[in-house]
C-alpha cells in the first residue's frame, strides 16, 4: 500500500493555529514511510475545520507537497499551504521544507526522524525535530499496528523587554488496521503544549489537548492514493465542540 508521509492532526486547525508542527508538512493522519529515490511524490491536501462553530472561527486550507527521495532511507520536502478563515478575510500563508529518515528499518519495530523548518507571512519562522516510533504486527502492514509521533516547535518573539524563544510539544498516538489490499483505517489523538497567561510569570507552559481523528486511506491504482479523514476537536475552557473534514491525493511519479 502506498503510504502517505506524516500527519494531518488537528485535522485542519493546524493550518491556522499550530501549523507545521517542528517543520513537518502536515498532512492525513498516517505513517511515515520515506519516498522512493528521486523526485517522485506529490500531494494535495483540501480541509475545512471548524463545523459547529462560528463562522469567523473557521477554516479553509490547502495544501501541496513535492517529495524528492535522496536514498533509500533519506528523504527531503517542500510544502505550501494556503489558509482562510470562514469568510474568506483572513488568510494565510505559510512555506516549509525538510528532511527525515529511516535509521531503523526492520519487520516489525521503526523509527523515522525527522528536522525541517517553516515560516509564514507574519515573519513567524518555526524549526525543530521529530520523532516516529512504529511496530507493526505483521510485516509490509499487513494487519495492524501502533504508533507514536512526537515534536518540538521552536520559534522566537520579541518583547519591549528583547528577544526570547519559544518551545512546544506536540505528541499524537495512533493505531491503524489493514481492512484488505491496498485499504487501511486510522484512528489517532493529539495533543500539544501552549502558552497560557500567569499572573506570576507572564506565560506558563500548559497541556492542551487536541481531538481525535479518522483515517480512511484506499489505493486507486498502482500510482495513486486517495485520503479522507473526519476529526472532532475536544472543547476546553468553554469553547465550543468543533469537526473537520479532510481530503487528500499522495501521487507516486515513476523516474524513468
Amino acid at each position: 500500500m502506498i503510504r502517505s508521509r506524516f500527519l494531518f492532526l488537528p485535522a485542519i486547525v493546524v493550518f491556522v493555529s499550530l501549523p507545521m508542527c517542528w517543520g513537518i508538512p502536515v498532512l492525513a493522519a498516517d505513517t511515515t514511510e520515506c519516498f522512493t529515490v528521486g523526485p517522485t511524490d506529490f500531494e494535495m491536501y483540501l480541509s475545512f475545520e471548524g463545523m459547529g462553530r462560528p463562522t469567523a472561527e473557521q477554516a479553509l486550507g490547502q495544501q501541496v507537497v513535492l517529495g524528492y527521495g535522496l536514498t533509500e532511507h533519506l528523504s527531503g520536502y517542500f510544502s505550501t499551504t494556503l489558509s482562510a478563515d470562514g469568510n474568506l478575510v483572513h488568510t494565510g500563508t505559510e512555506t516549509a521544507a525538510g528532511l527525515y529518515g529511516t535509521p531503523l528499518d526492520g519487520e516489525h519495530l521503526d523509527l523515522d526522524v525527522f528536522l525541517g523548518c517553516s515560516t509564514d507571512g507574519d515573519d513567524h519562522f518555526t524549526t525543530g525535530p521529530g520523532l516516529e516510533l512504529n511496530w507493526d504486527a505483521a510485516p509490509d502492514l499487513a494487519a495492524w499496528g501502533l504508533y507514536a509521533r512526537s515534536g518540538l516547535a521552536v520559534s522566537g518573539h520579541e518583547t519591549a523587554d528583547g528577544f526570547g524563544r519559544t518551545t512546544d510539544l506536540k505528541l499524537t498516538l495512533g493505531c491503524y488496521w489493514t481492512l484488505a489490499a491496498g485499504q487501511q483505517l486510522l484512528l489517532e489523538f493529539d495533543g500539544a503544549t501552549e502558552d497560557h497567561p500567569s499572573h506570576l510569570h507572564g506565560t506558563q507552559k500548559e497541556w492542551s489537548t487536541g481531538g481525535w481523528a479518522l483515517g480512511y486511506n484506499v489505493d486507486l491504482n498502482d500510482t495513486m492514493e486517495l485520503l479522507t479523514q473526519a476529526y472532532i476537536d475536544i472543547p476546553e475552557d468553554g469553547e465550543d465542540t468543533g469537526f473537520g473534514l479532510m481530503v487528500g491525493f499522495i501521487a507516486t511519479l515513476g523516474t524513468d
